[in-house]
């Protein structure tokens, strides 16, 4: 995720964090957005909901193209994710 450029700003953040927490609420993923969120935000408090909520005020402010823009779609996703993911040592 850190690496994928601005314009994946709007396209799949909304739902990431409710099955996350309903899955597992003390998961390390959940974690990980619970800290950007509160990063983002400057509050302590702040939930991975609240920085969804910044990432997508920010993107829309700023006027940034959502990847669909590129044709980039949903059925797209999983596979980019694969290959941002680290490969396993050999």
């Amino acid at each position: 995720m850190a690496r994928f450029a601005p314009p994946c700003c709007l396209m799949a953040w909304t739902p990431i964090s409710a099955p996350c927490r309903a899955r597992a609420p003390e998961s390390e993923p959940l974690g990980r957005y619970q800290t950007v969120a509160r990063i983002l935000t400057g509050n302590s408090g702040a939930a991975a909901e609240d920085g969804v909520a910044w990432v997508t005020r920010t993107c829309r402010e700023l006027r940034v193209p959502p990847l669909r823009t590129y044709g980039i779609r949903k059925e797209h996703l999983a596979a980019l994710v694969e290959k941002r993911r680290p490969k396993p040592a050999a």
